[in-house]
């Protein structure tokens, strides 16, 4: 939400429900409550989404006896939002079906004749198709009943009802109690530990049930500590771990408190013998309404929610998962990837494959849940956990499927194998072409970094090596660090502003709490015989109450926090051509839109209005609303978690609430904000994929209704408040992510730190001349090699003559002895003119030698004349060896007076 605005907190409390009270004495326990959240609980929540079949038909409950019996975890009983029971019997589970893989499925069981219960607890005994089921608090029991009911039924038989167990008589029965444990243990008997007597204490009884004899025994021993509300876990062999959970009833004692979860009682089922034990690791809070479910090594605990135990105003739950190894007795919090579920207590948890645990229904102080989470072991010895969110992460990524290729298109499959054919066409031929470099590689790296140069001592060489090897090792460290720094570049923001002449207008919802509409069906909302009247209109006149639709509460009913009723809410979704403008001058909409409010203004309601950017409101797809042609931008998945947030009372971003006789005034900037796809080639930082999402900034205010419309009245039932809807500026808002590092710039950078190396080497040893050709050049092949032979000879027509810098003009001339010994020509050269035209040609010769050495040297790079002299002798024929002695005189002494006559010019 934007920083400024506004947020009006709800006044109305709830009751509290039957089960939830615990003394406010408990208070000392936690005398920081905003500490102990910031500590144990997450704001972030999610769920497994996606397809299912009759998602919609399910209750929202808690404290719901829960077990797990083939890949499908059940529930029985449970408080609702509405009952403190049920007899609501519901399994979930994950398809396994061709084509539906992963998605959630749904079933119940109808007129199963079974116990109106909650805070029962169920276990499946060892013929694995039996269920037996202890209630809890039970309805419509006898007064003079005290004792605990045992219920059985059977899954095998499709047609299976609920039967009651009588116990063998003459024998004991536990009396009527909640927040028990009842445990299968290894050897057969059921195990039931602690609870609450209602109206009397927390107790620290111990009784095991014979479900083949059919009768209980009472194993209570002296100084056992007291629980209630705790977890009970049996390991195989034969303990069982019983974890967190209330003390002493805080109804009946003001010492009460909760048990430290570190604190631990085992018992052993083979022994009867208790152990107490202080388990390490993990820093525990205290807590009560736990789940914990026996991990797939059937070692490992897992513990999941729960809540401090106090009243519901002050009650907070959580959504952390821990571990308690039971070989080492030490606590651990794993890291889990991906969105916790919302917190809770009082959820049914439970392993619905080797490695995913299922955590579903729950509660918090005003909200009970029906979502389903799944929490996946990707490796637990490593301790790699993750929350799914739907059934592609479950089959992109699930080790219990390692085959994939069954999941992949063959379009895709098929652009895979051809880009890996061109892929390893194109590296061969890369591979062939320089397949001498590579052979060659340890000599050219030697000539690059050893050349000395004639004329130079070694001393010079030697310098020019270290510097070179000293600035090559920088210029490596810095491009390693451009690199890292383009892969891990943080990301900001730039804000565009455009100044337009009309903007968008927003989507709205309108939900009204306290006008007694509890029932209505499809009705149009203007209907006189509603307890809620809403209008529209500009501020130039224009009616946009056809805008309006109001919400079947039959297809998807919101919930919020401190409400009596279920809200009735209206959405206003207007058309694209519907926009606001800078002025009210000619035919245009209007500046600002008002909503209006008739209905009862005695009575203390609350309207809570929740705001939406144009193509991303979900309650056009989830109600098919049809006064909008604006396209929905969010996918079926997105939708769907939002359904759920919105069923479970979270609030939606830019919701703002107001109360009877209270008007608001919202001022709104829609943009486009554009972030950064997650993908490789935003690393680059050329034309980057941006994900498009509309946003908007709301600043809010409430006033007084009566004083902000005095003297304004209505024909109809009385007008109780007002919202007024306005641009904050007519600009269009581009808000958009950018790196800011990428692989272009910091190439840049990279660029520049090679010329400064380059250039400082150059200032310290001088030039070094490079070649004028390139890879096309070198690399070329075929016609594309005679073309570039053809040319060199054509435009430079050498044809019989020595190509400079290759070949000598004569190779003996520097050592070849004459008449005139070199320190006669230096002597003539210098002060006497030549005698004649031989010597003239030998001292130019001389020069010209002299020359090109140097320039090899220090100026010129010689591979271009190097391939002229390879192309001439491949293109040009040699001198025929039947040519005559005078016929190849003739020959070259008429080069040799061309030659001679063109320097003479």
């Amino acid at each position: 939400m934007d920083r400024n605005t506004e947020v009006t907190i709800e006044r109305h409390p709830r009751l509290v429900k039957w089960g939830h009270r615990r003394s406010d004495s408990l208070k000392a326990v936690f005398p920081h409550p905003f500490w102990f959240r910031l500590y144990l609980c997450y704001n972030a929540s999610s769920a497994y989404t996606g397809p299912s079949n009759d998602w919609k038909k399910i209750e929202p409950r808690y404290a719901a006896a829960t077990f797990v019996h083939g890949n499908a975890l059940y529930a029985y009983g449970g408080a609702t939002s509405q009952k403190n029971t049920s007899d609501l019997f519901t399994s979930m589970f994950l398809s396994k079906k061709d084509g539906l893989e992963g998605q959630r499925e749904y079933e119940s069981f109808f007129e199963r004749n079974g116990p109106l219960s909650s805070y029962s607890q169920t276990v499946v005994l060892p013929d694995n198709h039996t269920v037996l089921l202890f209630t809890g608090y039970e309805e419509n029991r006898p007064d003079n009943d005290s004792t605990m009911h045992a219920y059985t039924y059977d899954l095998n038989d499709n047609n299976s009802t609920w039967k009651q167990v009588i116990p063998r008589t003459n024998t004991f029965v536990p009396l009527y109690r909640t927040g028990f444990t009842a445990t299968l243990a290894p050897n057969g008997q059921v195990y039931i530990f602690g609870g609450e007597e209602l109206g009397k204490s927390v107790v620290n009884q111990l009784w095991s049930f014979d479900p083949v004899n059919l009768e209980y025994k009472d194993l209570t021993q002296t100084n056992l500590n007291y629980r209630s509300g705790h977890t009970a876990t049996s390991l195989p062999n034969g303990q069982i771990v019983f974890i967190s959970g209330l003390h002493v009833n805080a109804f009946m004692n003001d010492s009460a408190q909760l048990i430290r979860s570190n604190e631990v009682d085992i018992y052993d089922t083979d022994l009867n013998t208790w152990t107490s034990l202080n388990t390490t690791g993990e820093i525990l809070r205290k807590r009560i309404g736990t789940s914990s479910a026996l991990g797939p090594d059937n070692k490992t605990i897992f513990l999941f929610g729960g809540d401090n135990g106090l009243t519901a105003l002050n009650r907070i739950e959580c959504n952390e998962v821990l571990l308690l190894d039971t070989t080492t007795w030490v606590w651990k919090k794993p890291n889990i990837t991906g969105v916790y579920p919302t917190a809770r207590s009082r959820a049914s948890i439970g392993f619905i494959d080797k490695n995913l645990l299922a955590i579903a229904y729950g509660q918090t102080s005003f909200l009970s849940y029906k979502d389903l989470s799944i929490l996946r072991i990707d490796d637990q010895e490593t301790s790699k956990y993750s929350w799914l969110s739907g059934p592609n992460d479950l089959l992109n990524v699930d080790h219990t499927y390692p085959n994939l290729s069954r999941h992949m298109d063959g379009g895709i499959i098929a652009g895979i194998v051809i880009g890996s054919i061109l892929l390893a066409i194109i590296l061969a031929y890369c591979i062939w072409k320089s397949y001498r470099d590579l052979y060659f590689l340890p000599n050219l790296v030697w000539d690059f970094l050893w050349d000395p140069r004639n004329g130079e001592p070694l001393w010079t060489e030697i310098c020019r090596l270290i510097i070179q090897c000293i600035l090559a090792f920088q210029f490596l460290a810095y491009l390693g660090f451009s690199i890292q720094q383009a892969i891990e570049s943080p990301i900001t923001s730039i804000t565009i502003r455009t100044k337009v002449s009309s903007v968008q207008v927003p989507d709205l919802r309108f939900c009204f709490d306290g006008w007694g509409v509890s029932e209505f069906s499809n009705r149009e909302y203007h209907k006189g015989d509603l307890g809620v009247r809403i209008s529209c209109k500009t501020d130039t006149g224009y009616a946009c109450s056809n805008f309006i639709t109001r919400l079947d509460r039959t297809v998807h009913l919101p919930a919020f926090e401190y409400t009596l009723e279920s809200p009735d809410c209206y959405l206003f979704s207007p058309p694209s051509w519907f926009r606001l403008e800078d002025t009210i001058d000619g035919d245009n909409s209007g500046t600002k839109v008002r909503f209006m409010f008739n209905g009862d203004q005695s009575i203390a309601g609350t309207v809570r209005i929740a705001q939406y950017p144009p193509g991303v409101n979900p309650n056009v797809k989830v109600y098919n609303i049809t006064t909008t042609d604006v396209p929905l931008i969010m996918s079926d998945q997105a939708v769907d978690e939002w359904a759920m947030r919105d069923m479970q009372g979270e609030t939606d971003t830019n919701t703002f609430t107001i109360y009877t006789n209270e008007t608001l005034s919202m001022e709104y900037q829609v943009k486009d904000h554009q972030y950064l796809d997650d993908n490789s080639w935003n690393q680059i930082g050329f034309l980057p994929c941006y994900n498009h999402t509309p946003e908007i900034s709301t600043s809010a205010l409430a006033s007084d209704f009566l004083m902000a419309y005095n003297g304004f009245s209505s024909n109809y039932m009385g007008l109780f408040g007002s919202v007024t809807l306005y641009p904050t500026d007519y600009t269009t808002v581009i808000e958009q992510e950018q790196k800011i590092h990428t692989i272009i710039n910091s190439l840049g950078s990279v660029g520049g730190i090679l010329s400064l190396i380059i250039s400082v080497q150059v200032w310290l040893f001088g030039f070094r001349p490079k070649s004028p050709w390139g890879i096309v050049q070198r690399w070329s092949n075929g016609p594309m090699r005679r073309s570039l032979d053809r040319n060199l000879t054509k435009n430079f027509e050498t044809l019989y003559t020595a190509v400079p810098f290759v070949s000598n003009v004569d190779n003996n001339i520097l050592t070849r002895s004459n008449s005139y010994d070199d320190e006669t020509i230096k002597e003539k050269d210098r002060i006497l003119p030549l005698l004649d035209q031989k010597e003239r040609v030998l001292v130019l010769e001389k020069r010209f030698q002299l020359m090109e050495r140097l320039l090899e040297a220090y100026y010129v790079d010689i591979e271009i004349f190097k391939e002229l002299d390879s192309a001439i002798s491949r293109l040009e024929p040699p001198l025929s060896p039947n040519l005559s002695d005078e016929d190849l005189s003739v020959t070259v002494t008429s080069m040799q007076s061309r030659t001679f006559s063109e320097y003479s010019l």
